[in-house]
């Protein structure tokens, strides 16, 4: 009953009688508690010598045990009250002990969870290299091409940067003065605009992202290089990781991994056909993965570090480019 009658047993006064009294010490159980008691006590009364003539000395005795008995009962009735309300008061006090402990718990804990999560969005901020919307409000801050350039058309209009190819050409956009270390992240969104989604285009009607982008000069040439991660938009179509170095002549273009697509994959051209391409070097291992789902992870050492940007081939598609990020991937 925890600290309950401390004060009154200090001063030898229980608050029911006084301890010179003759007294009978009772066990009464404790309401809602099982095997648990509370020590009471309850008076003796001594009887009285009397001198009265036996008649009425028979008749004061019978009515002093009749006083004696309720005396009695309404001690003990006394002494159960004292006892619930005493538990009723215990287990208040519990209650109320247990909810501030609770909310002293769940204080610290939530300041444990609201800690770490300052911390990882500190961790993840450090992290970022290059965070662009490519809405256009801000400028062309990365020096990606703009206006009509090389038979294609490069243009930021609905908080996007659109690529629109208008020759046989494939269309390529780089981010310029920014190279990426061994092991990066590289997340682009794209949703296709227009295209010729058949197979009866001419080439495959692909677009994606391209890294590892190095151009040199080689014998007064210009020989570039450079990853690409695509998709060929069409029904039944497929992913393609490629690597691309224009010293090769014919054979430019070298498949590394070819995947038909799930349905991780919004095909087609319009509101639907929003993806997030993602890509996570490490040393020699790409792992792919497509609107949060992993694709696949493959190891080549043909390049590292370098340039990236944005790829769209076939002509006559355009593609929206935005929410463009780069990560730190030590």
């Amino acid at each position: 009953m925890g600290n309950m009658g401390v004060s009154n047993a200090s001063t030898g006064n229980t608050g029911m009688m006084k301890l010179s009294q003759a007294a009978k010490v009772v066990q009464v159980p404790v309401a809602g508690q099982p095997g648990r008691y509370v020590t009471g006590l309850l008076p003796v009364l001594e009887e009285q010598k009397t001198t009265l003539p036996p008649t009425i000395a028979k008749r004061v005795a019978a009515v002093d045990g009749i006083l004696k008995g309720r005396l009695k009962l309404v001690m003990l009735i006394a002494m159960v009250v004292l006892v619930v309300f005493g538990s009723i008061a215990f287990f208040m006090t519990q209650s109320h002990n247990g909810t501030a402990t609770n909310r002293g718990r769940n204080t610290t804990t939530q300041g444990v969870a609201a800690t770490a999560t300052a911390n990882a969005v500190a961790v993840g901020e450090a992290n970022v290299l290059l965070k662009d919307p490519l809405d256009g409000n801000g400028g062309n801050i990365h020096g990606l091409p703009s206006g009509h350039l090389s038979g294609s058309f490069y243009t930021f209009k609905g908080n996007a940067y659109h690529v629109t190819v208008n020759s046989g050409n494939a269309a390529i956009a780089l981010l310029t003065g920014i190279s990426m270390p061994d092991a990066f992240t590289y997340s682009l969104t794209m949703q296709a605009i227009k295209g010729d989604e058949t197979d009866n285009a001419i080439s495959p009607n692909a677009f994606g992202m391209i890294f590892c982008f190095n151009s040199k000069t080689v014998k007064g040439k210009s020989i570039s290089t450079f990853y690409a991660f695509e998709v060929i938009n069409k029904k039944g179509g497929q992913y393609q990781f490629l690597k691309y170095d224009d010293s090769k002549g014919d054979n430019k273009w070298t498949p590394i991994w070819e995947h038909p697509f799930g349905r991780e994959f919004h095909q087609g051209h319009g509101p639907k056909a929003v993806n997030t391409f993602k890509v996570l070097v490490k040393g020699t291992a790409f792992t792919f993965t497509m609107n949060g789902q992993a694709v696949k992870t493959v190891k080549d050492k043909s390049y590292n570090n370098g340039l990236v940007g944005m790829i769209v081939n076939l002509q006559g598609t355009e593609v929206a480019f935005s929410t463009l990020l780069l990560t730190n991937n030590n």
